[in-house]
């Protein structure tokens, strides 16, 4: 699934190579007592229509996409009483195209929720896409990405490890992203 509400993915520690992670700061009670305030989508990985003009099976998995993202929208708009925001955790999109991006905003924009981003190791692939990723997703953000805010008395902290990709894919937070992560968490 694409959503999953939070008690299933606090805290984020998935450990996924060079997949950044919306981490939350709180006890158990706090995320049981918060658990209908948020949203998490992940892997939507929108791929560029023009990749599968030619190829009949591409054209078929990208409906599927496509079908199950929207659905997952559906559901949100079901809810009975709407999430206060929803996390996007990365992978976005599968090649950082431009229209990958466009695709997926329009859908995911159909749940009027505000949602919070950090990017996946597919979201981001150079200096160009992090550019363009940045000039989308990246407002109010610091060095390559990362961010904080509250809600419900929960801190999030948006951390971006896919920027600086090492071997075989692993992640890399590097000092200035390490120093702001650690003056953020002081007052707590």
């Amino acid at each position: 699934d694409f959503l999953a509400h939070a008690h299933d993915v606090a805290p984020a520690e998935d450990g996924r190579d060079g997949e950044a992670v919306a981490h939350r700061l709180a006890d158990a009670r706090k995320v049981r007592r918060h658990s209908e305030a948020l949203l998490r989508a992940t892997e939507t990985e929108m791929k560029a229509r023009a990749d599968f003009i030619e190829d009949q099976l591409g054209s078929m998995a990208m409906r599927q996409i496509l079908d199950a993202l929207k659905e997952a929208v559906g559901r949100i708009d079901a809810l009975p009483a709407k999430p206060a925001f929803l996390l996007h955790t990365g992978d976005i999109t599968h090649s950082a195209k431009p229209t990958e991006f466009d695709d997926a905003n329009q859908i995911i924009g159909g749940t009027h929720l505000n949602v919070h981003y950090v990017p996946g190791e597919h979201d981001i692939t150079d200096e160009t896409t992090e550019k363009a990723y940045l000039e989308r997703y990246g407002k109010g953000t610091k060095g390559s990405g990362w961010y904080s805010f509250d809600a419900n008395g929960v801190h999030f902290v948006g951390l971006n490890n896919v920027v600086n990709l090492k071997q075989f894919g692993l992640g890399y937070l590097g000092p200035e992203q390490l120093e702001w992560l650690e003056d953020d968490l002081r007052p707590l």
